[in-house]
Protein backbone atom coordinates (compact mmCIF):
# COMPACT_ATOMS: atom_id res chain seq x y z
CA UNK A 1 0.00 0.00 0.00
CA UNK A 2 1.36 3.33 -0.77
CA UNK A 3 0.59 6.94 0.86
CA UNK A 4 -2.04 9.19 -1.50
CA UNK A 5 -2.74 12.42 -1.96
CA UNK A 6 -5.17 13.55 0.92
CA UNK A 7 -8.22 13.87 -1.24
CA UNK A 8 -11.85 12.69 -1.51
CA UNK A 9 -13.04 10.46 -4.04
CA UNK A 10 -13.90 13.85 -6.08
CA UNK A 11 -10.83 15.20 -5.94
CA UNK A 12 -11.34 17.80 -3.33
CA UNK A 13 -9.40 17.72 -0.01
CA UNK A 14 -10.83 15.70 3.00
CA UNK A 15 -9.58 17.04 6.08
CA UNK A 16 -9.02 15.07 9.05
CA UNK A 17 -8.61 11.87 7.17
CA UNK A 18 -6.04 9.64 5.91
CA UNK A 19 -7.03 8.29 2.30
CA UNK A 20 -4.74 4.75 0.97
CA UNK A 21 -4.72 3.47 -2.37
CA UNK A 22 -3.82 -0.21 -3.52
CA UNK A 23 -1.87 -0.56 -6.79
CA UNK A 24 -2.17 -3.81 -8.36
CA UNK A 25 0.16 -3.55 -11.77
CA UNK A 26 -1.38 -0.95 -13.47
CA UNK A 27 -4.53 -0.97 -11.97
CA UNK A 28 -5.33 1.58 -9.33
CA UNK A 29 -8.35 0.39 -6.73
CA UNK A 30 -10.63 3.02 -4.88
CA UNK A 31 -8.75 4.92 -2.24
CA UNK A 32 -9.15 3.02 0.93
CA UNK A 33 -10.43 5.26 4.30
CA UNK A 34 -8.13 5.06 7.66
CA UNK A 35 -8.27 2.03 9.71
CA UNK A 36 -9.30 -0.08 6.82
CA UNK A 37 -7.17 -3.65 6.06
CA UNK A 38 -7.40 -5.28 3.17
CA UNK A 39 -8.34 -8.73 4.02
CA UNK A 40 -5.67 -10.14 2.15
CA UNK A 41 -3.09 -8.29 4.10
CA UNK A 42 -5.21 -9.43 7.37
CA UNK A 43 -4.94 -13.05 6.79
CA UNK A 44 -1.04 -12.96 6.39
CA UNK A 45 -0.87 -11.48 9.17
CA UNK A 46 -3.19 -13.28 11.64
CA UNK A 47 -4.05 -16.82 12.30
CA UNK A 48 -8.08 -16.98 11.99
CA UNK A 49 -8.81 -17.17 15.76
CA UNK A 50 -7.02 -14.23 15.90
CA UNK A 51 -8.65 -12.05 12.69
CA UNK A 52 -12.17 -13.64 14.29
CA UNK A 53 -11.57 -11.95 17.43
CA UNK A 54 -10.56 -8.63 15.64
CA UNK A 55 -13.69 -8.71 13.66
CA UNK A 56 -15.95 -9.20 16.03
CA UNK A 57 -14.74 -7.18 18.94
CA UNK A 58 -17.01 -4.47 18.41
CA UNK A 59 -20.28 -6.34 18.45
CA UNK A 60 -18.85 -7.60 21.97
CA UNK A 61 -20.56 -5.13 23.65
CA UNK A 62 -23.78 -6.20 22.05
CA UNK A 63 -23.55 -9.42 23.08
CA UNK A 64 -24.07 -8.79 26.81
CA UNK A 65 -27.47 -6.96 26.47
CA UNK A 66 -28.74 -9.80 25.35
CA UNK A 67 -30.45 -8.19 22.95
CA UNK A 68 -32.97 -11.31 21.96
CA UNK A 69 -33.78 -12.72 24.93
CA UNK A 70 -36.80 -14.66 25.54
CA UNK A 71 -36.90 -14.66 21.76
CA UNK A 72 -37.38 -17.68 19.81
CA UNK A 73 -35.28 -18.31 16.52
CA UNK A 74 -35.40 -21.05 14.08
CA UNK A 75 -32.67 -20.87 11.57
CA UNK A 76 -32.86 -23.85 8.72
CA UNK A 77 -29.87 -25.73 7.67
CA UNK A 78 -27.99 -24.46 11.11
CA UNK A 79 -25.29 -27.50 11.93
CA UNK A 80 -22.32 -25.98 10.44
CA UNK A 81 -21.39 -23.10 7.93
CA UNK A 82 -23.20 -19.87 7.71
CA UNK A 83 -26.34 -21.19 9.30
CA UNK A 84 -24.59 -22.68 12.68
CA UNK A 85 -22.64 -18.96 13.21
CA UNK A 86 -26.22 -17.37 12.27
CA UNK A 87 -27.81 -19.91 14.78
CA UNK A 88 -24.65 -19.42 17.88
CA UNK A 89 -25.35 -15.34 17.49
CA UNK A 90 -28.78 -15.18 17.75
CA UNK A 91 -28.00 -17.56 20.64
CA UNK A 92 -25.38 -15.53 22.19
CA UNK A 93 -27.45 -12.39 21.88
CA UNK A 94 -30.24 -14.42 24.51
CA UNK A 95 -32.52 -15.97 22.05
CA UNK A 96 -33.60 -20.16 22.70
CA UNK A 97 -31.95 -21.47 18.67
CA UNK A 98 -33.82 -24.19 16.93
CA UNK A 99 -31.50 -25.68 14.92
CA UNK A 100 -32.13 -27.96 12.27
CA UNK A 101 -30.06 -30.09 9.33
CA UNK A 102 -31.56 -33.42 7.26
CA UNK A 103 -29.45 -35.60 9.54
CA UNK A 104 -29.62 -36.26 12.73
CA UNK A 105 -25.86 -36.89 13.52
CA UNK A 106 -25.29 -33.53 12.38
CA UNK A 107 -28.32 -31.85 14.71
CA UNK A 108 -26.76 -33.50 17.41
CA UNK A 109 -23.09 -32.55 16.90
CA UNK A 110 -23.94 -29.10 16.70
CA UNK A 111 -26.32 -28.73 19.65
CA UNK A 112 -23.92 -30.26 21.67
CA UNK A 113 -21.12 -28.11 20.15
CA UNK A 114 -23.65 -25.26 21.43
CA UNK A 115 -25.13 -26.12 24.58
CA UNK A 116 -21.73 -26.65 25.58
CA UNK A 117 -21.04 -23.02 25.18
CA UNK A 118 -23.98 -22.59 27.85
CA UNK A 119 -26.23 -21.68 24.73
CA UNK A 120 -29.74 -22.41 24.40
CA UNK A 121 -30.56 -24.56 21.63
CA UNK A 122 -32.20 -27.26 20.49
CA UNK A 123 -32.45 -29.52 17.63
CA UNK A 124 -34.31 -31.35 15.03
CA UNK A 125 -33.85 -33.25 12.13
CA UNK A 126 -35.75 -31.24 9.21
CA UNK A 127 -35.48 -31.16 5.62
CA UNK A 128 -37.45 -28.18 4.42
CA UNK A 129 -38.89 -30.01 0.85
CA UNK A 130 -40.71 -32.33 2.90
CA UNK A 131 -44.24 -31.00 4.06
CA UNK A 132 -44.12 -33.66 7.28
CA UNK A 133 -40.58 -32.57 8.33
CA UNK A 134 -41.54 -28.42 8.15
CA UNK A 135 -44.70 -29.18 10.25
CA UNK A 136 -42.74 -31.56 12.85
CA UNK A 137 -40.39 -28.65 12.91
CA UNK A 138 -43.42 -26.27 13.76
CA UNK A 139 -44.43 -28.52 16.68
CA UNK A 140 -40.60 -27.92 18.03
CA UNK A 141 -40.02 -24.91 17.78
CA UNK A 142 -43.51 -24.32 19.90
CA UNK A 143 -42.54 -26.63 22.65
CA UNK A 144 -40.19 -23.94 23.95
CA UNK A 145 -42.87 -20.79 24.29
CA UNK A 146 -45.66 -21.63 22.03
CA UNK A 147 -44.34 -18.62 19.48
CA UNK A 148 -41.67 -18.52 16.85
CA UNK A 149 -40.07 -14.59 16.85
CA UNK A 150 -37.56 -14.94 13.84
CA UNK A 151 -37.01 -17.51 10.83
CA UNK A 152 -33.72 -17.61 8.98
CA UNK A 153 -34.36 -19.95 5.71
CA UNK A 154 -30.69 -20.72 5.41
CA UNK A 155 -31.72 -24.51 3.65
CA UNK A 156 -30.83 -24.69 0.29
CA UNK A 157 -29.43 -27.10 -2.62
CA UNK A 158 -27.35 -26.92 -5.14
CA UNK A 159 -27.32 -30.20 -7.05
CA UNK A 160 -24.58 -29.43 -9.61
CA UNK A 161 -21.75 -26.98 -10.28
CA UNK A 162 -20.22 -26.93 -14.12
CA UNK A 163 -20.83 -24.88 -17.61
CA UNK A 164 -25.29 -23.69 -16.98
CA UNK A 165 -26.42 -25.33 -20.24
CA UNK A 166 -25.36 -28.73 -19.03
CA UNK A 167 -28.01 -28.68 -16.20
CA UNK A 168 -30.40 -31.21 -16.54
CA UNK A 169 -34.15 -30.18 -15.72
CA UNK A 170 -34.41 -32.44 -12.93
CA UNK A 171 -31.91 -30.37 -11.32
CA UNK A 172 -33.57 -27.53 -11.67
CA UNK A 173 -36.95 -28.68 -10.44
CA UNK A 174 -34.62 -29.95 -7.24
CA UNK A 175 -33.35 -26.18 -7.08
CA UNK A 176 -36.43 -24.53 -7.07
CA UNK A 177 -38.53 -27.43 -5.05
CA UNK A 178 -36.16 -26.71 -2.09
CA UNK A 179 -34.51 -23.12 -2.73
CA UNK A 180 -37.59 -21.09 -3.39
CA UNK A 181 -41.22 -23.29 -2.92
CA UNK A 182 -40.18 -25.12 0.76
CA UNK A 183 -38.69 -21.69 1.40
CA UNK A 184 -42.12 -19.99 0.84
CA UNK A 185 -44.28 -23.06 2.18
CA UNK A 186 -41.86 -23.07 5.75
CA UNK A 187 -42.85 -18.79 5.86
CA UNK A 188 -46.32 -19.35 5.16
CA UNK A 189 -46.39 -22.05 8.19
CA UNK A 190 -44.62 -20.24 10.71
CA UNK A 191 -45.42 -16.49 10.44
CA UNK A 192 -49.07 -17.29 12.03
CA UNK A 193 -47.03 -18.10 14.99
CA UNK A 194 -45.32 -14.91 15.30
CA UNK A 195 -45.99 -12.09 17.36
CA UNK A 196 -48.49 -9.59 15.92
CA UNK A 197 -45.90 -6.94 17.45
CA UNK A 198 -43.05 -8.17 15.66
Amino acid sequence: MTKAENTGDAGERAPNSRVFKEEVGDEKIRPLEKGYIPIEQSLKTLNRRELAIKLTSSANVLDRKKIHSGKVVVVTGSTYGIGLAIARRFAEDGAHVLLSSRLQKNVDVAVKQLQEEGLSVTGIVCHVGNREDRKRLLTKALEHQGKVDILICNAAVNPFVGPLMETTEEMWEKVFHVNVIATFLMIKLLVPHMPKEG
